[in-house]
């Protein structure tokens, strides 16, 4: 089974920040959708994610994260 949110290295990885804050304006720019716990977190739905950044013609490629798979 797949997570059903990102993990904290899996943000890390998507928005080349390590600081929350940095992360939410990150992923608010992009208007990715997300939930800000009531400790400050970030929270990322993987499913949603994937939909909009590997299935939507709508959202340009520039703005879409530069994700590599490393061997």
């Amino acid at each position: 089974m797949t997570e059903l949110f990102l993990t904290d290295d899996q943000l890390v990885l998507l928005t080349g920040y390590k600081r929350r804050h940095k992360q939410i304006a990150w992923l608010r720019a992009r208007k990715i959708p997300l939930i800000v716990s009531a400790a400050g977190f970030p929270i990322v739905a993987a499913r949603e994610l994937e939909r909009r950044l590997v299935q939507d013609p709508k959202i340009r490629t520039k703005d879409r994260p530069r994700l590599e798979v490393v061997r």
